[in-house]
């Protein structure tokens, strides 16, 4: 989540400024690193469980 922090502050400040957005664009490389994490997280519980 150190990745986006900077993502969100430009967020939040935006949101006390009265923008408000329908959609927020994560970049590609922050989404692949969230979808590998939790597949290798899945893999480990899996592995440990067993």
């Amino acid at each position: 989540m150190f990745s986006t922090r900077k993502l969100f502050r430009v967020w939040s400040g935006e949101s006390n400024e009265g923008v408000r957005r329908d959609r927020y664009d994560y970049p590609r490389s922050h989404l692949v690193f969230c979808v590998v994490s939790v597949i290798v997280m899945s893999f480990a519980a899996f592995v440990l469980t067993g």
